[in-house]
């Protein structure tokens, strides 16, 4: 072989080389660009999904973070567990008492899946309850003060 082929040869392999390590670049580049639209995909249907981080108050997302919510709103909150009769695995269940203006309601607070499933069960309430985010909220005792705190809770939570 002469100089000049053995030059082509040795350009040509070069050429090759150097096209190899840019297709390898653009695949790995390609690879982190598929990582990050899947990563996006994730979070929006997260934010989608029905969690609580769709709610317009920030999302409360267990009892203890409502009463939070509520108390930072101005309402004087406490809650305890409804118990074993009431309380469910799959929906867990407190009863707010909350002071208002000098009248004090009695709550019940059911934590659901989603907010659809806390629609769906505010439906069976027969208008004595709302929705908010993935919580079911019902007057738990049907006197005028409980309804009243009721009411002011509803409206205090942005609920129409």
């Amino acid at each position: 072989m002469d100089d000049d082929t053995e030059l082509l040869i040795l350009r040509r392999r070069r050429q090759q080389k150097q096209a190899r390590r840019r297709m390898i670049l653009l695949a790995s580049l390609a690879g982190v660009g598929a990582v990050l639209l899947l990563a996006i995909v994730v979070v929006a249907g997260r934010a989608g999904s029905g969690r609580a981080t769709t709610n317009v108050l920030g999302g409360p997302s267990n009892h203890a973070e409502l009463a939070d919510l509520l108390r930072s709103k101005g309402l004087q909150v406490s809650y305890e567990s409804a118990g074993p009769l009431i309380d469910r695995p799959e929906r867990p269940t407190s009863i707010f008492t909350i002071d208002v203006a000098g009248k004090r309601g009695l709550l019940m607070v059911h934590l659901n899946k989603s907010e659809s499933a806390a629609r769906e069960q505010v439906a069976t309430m027969g208008g004595n309850g709302f929705a908010c985010s993935r919580f079911a909220l019902e007057v738990w005792m049907a006197d005028e003060e409980s309804k009243s705190v009721f009411l002011q809770v509803k409206r205090t939570l942005g609920v129409n």
